[in-house]
């Protein structure tokens, strides 16, 4: 598993909100990839990394041990080149499945936490940008709000809920006054 050096974030450019910058320094991270090759992972600062903990769960886990313990035994090694790269093109593909899933779920759940618990309640969000994207100070959910009036990126202020529905993965807020 292999990650690219970040782009570099000057220091003058990074906002004194945390909210804000969070959300600039993570969009300075490349993704992770699967090679055959090995190779830098910045994210972790190692010169060279794989992932072999979980053979249970993830298949090319599996395949990284059946390699290393032929090569360590002395027998011949069970993956050709052609057969790994297969093997790797399936694994990110599964991976972005699950990520994309367990995003899903955890949003629905969230979400429905705060239509049971929080609906009409005072709520502190940090507003992201001029648009009226907000981030729930409490929950790191990230959401809409209707009527902006005049509130500046990084500025903290109170909404409440105006629709929400879980199923659809949608909330959308309100400015209290």
């Amino acid at each position: 598993r292999t990650q690219e050096p970040r782009e570099a974030l000057a220091i003058e450019d990074t906002p004194a909100v945390e909210a804000l910058a969070f959300e600039r320094l993570r969009k300075t991270f490349k993704r992770s990839r699967l090679s055959l090759t090995p190779g830098l992972h910045s994210g972790l600062g190692l010169s060279a990394y794989t992932q072999a903990s979980s053979p249970i769960r993830r298949y090319a886990d599996l395949v990284t041990q059946r390699q290393f313990t032929a090569m360590l035994s002395g027998a011949p090694i069970p993956y050709g080149r052609e057969e790994l790269l297969q093997i790797l093109a399936g694994a990110e593909k599964s991976e972005q499945e699950i990520r994309s899933i367990e995003d899903r779920s955890t949003n629905y759940w969230l979400l429905e936490y705060l239509s049971r618990y929080k609906k009409g309640q005072a709520l502190s969000a940090v507003v992201l940008d001029s648009k009226g994207n907000v981030e729930l100070e409490d929950y790191y959910l990230r959401a809409k709000v209707t009527s902006t009036g005049k509130i500046e990126p990084g500025q903290t202020i109170s909404v409440q809920i105006e629709t929400i529905d879980p199923a659809k993965s949608e909330i959308r807020l309100r400015l209290v006054q």
